[in-house]
């Protein structure tokens, strides 16, 4: 089973150092990793290995905007021209593995699902601004697509701006009727024939890049959409994209962000069966990453 790690890395080499190691102690994975133009100054400080491959291009990337689709589509390139794998998996520097990788090769030539994703059909009750399709249909200025402070002025308006087209009182763009959006979550993993025709895809069809470069957090409907898209008679897992992520108890230091992982959480990742857990800081809890750090 080989299967391609696509990393995305801004800061923290060395707890993304311990995520690639874990990676590369299989043999069939190699991983591709972007570093964000803001952060290249930590390439030097990155493990260098055989199967460990810096991506030539470097995007700035930020928050909310398209910049968030546009690295994962280099990577996926990047990662496909390089080989042939049976998987492609989309990560940043803060997720650890939290089980054996033979395990997860295991699972995956056994059930073979065409992705692994989290995602809900937009319109979705638990997304605001239209169940989500705002995200889509308004044109967000470059200032909103930024992570801004909470009780901010500027936080404010992004929502009432939001609020209003989801109260029908401001149009947006016509969304094509022929394209079913599905969002939530911006990790997955996906297969290759996965991989090869949403590729095709975004080469043969544009227009659908134009949908998302002036949109908000459109990298979590981006992908999830294309797949469902291009999934025809396969197999597509929509509720479980294999990561453990607590989005319940979000960081209460950076607004929209899941909790940073403890040793209390141990047991709870341990039980829902993920391969994948995220986020980790060792700044917050060195004994965590310890913990899964030798799987």
């Amino acid at each position: 089973m080989k299967i391609a790690i696509m990393l995305a890395l801004h800061n923290n080499p060395k707890q993304a150092n311990i995520f690639m190691k874990q990676c590369i102690q299989n043999e069939g994975c190699h991983v591709f990793v972007h570093i964000d133009k803001k952060g290249l100054d930590i390439k030097s400080e990155l493990i260098a290995h055989g199967r460990i491959h810096i991506l030539p291009k470097s995007y700035s990337v930020r928050w909310g905007d398209y910049s968030q689709i546009e690295y994962v589509i280099e990577l996926m390139k990047y990662a496909k021209d390089f080989g042939e794998f049976d998987y492609y998996s989309i990560h940043s520097g803060n997720d650890l593995m939290v089980r054996p990788f033979c395990e997860l090769s295991d699972f995956l030539k056994t059930d073979n699902k065409y992705a692994y994703l989290d995602c809900e059909s937009l319109p979705w009750s638990e997304w605001q601004y239209g169940g989500g399709l705002g995200r889509l249909a308004l044109p967000w200025p470059r200032w909103m697509r930024s992570r801004l402070k909470p009780n901010s002025v500027q936080r404010y308006l992004r929502s009432l701006y939001g609020h209003l087209y989801g109260w029908h009182l401001i149009p947006g763009k016509k969304l094509p009727a022929e394209i079913p959006f599905w969002g939530k979550a911006a990790w997955y993993t996906l297969r290759s024939d996965c991989v090869e025709k949403c590729l095709d895809y975004i080469c043969m069809h544009p227009e659908f890049l134009d949908l998302f470069r002036e949109s908000l957090c459109g990298d979590e409907i981006f992908f999830n959409t294309l797949v469902n898209m291009t999934a025809e008679d396969e197999v597509v897992e929509r509720h479980n994209n294999l990561r453990y992520v607590d989005m319940r108890t979000v960081d209460k230091k950076v607004v929209g962000a899941p909790k940073t992982l403890t040793m209390s959480d141990v047991e709870k990742i341990r039980k829902s069966g993920a391969f994948w857990a995220r986020k980790f800081d060792a700044q917050v809890d060195e004994e965590a990453v310890y913990h899964f750090s030798t799987m």
